[in-house]
């Protein structure tokens, strides 16, 4: 296995989040992220085509999520420890 990633739908509110995106050090770069990502939010407009779809993530992966539409919504400084910074994020329909 390479990568791993799942994702979650609240229906009530029309909303979707993403949850434990990542890969694997030695397979980052390939494109592989970038196709779980995208597998992921298809998966989630065919059951929902309007829901918001959020996530949480760092600093440093925010610019990879920021590439794909997704918006800074809040950040919160030192939330995951010392120097790395929560960032929530959303994708509009």
């Amino acid at each position: 296995m390479v990568g791993c990633g799942g994702y979650y739908l609240h229906q009530d509110t029309y909303t979707a989040g993403m949850t434990w995106g990542l890969v694997h050090r030695d397979f980052q770069g390939r494109g592989i992220g970038k196709q779980l990502l995208l597998y992921r939010i298809s998966m989630i407009r065919k059951i929902s085509p309007h829901c918001t779809i959020k996530l949480d993530t760092s600093q440093h992966s925010a610019p990879f999520f920021g590439k794909r539409g997704f918006a800074v919504t809040h950040i919160t400084p030192d939330f995951y420890g010392p120097g790395l910074d929560r960032y929530d994020m959303a994708l509009k329909a």
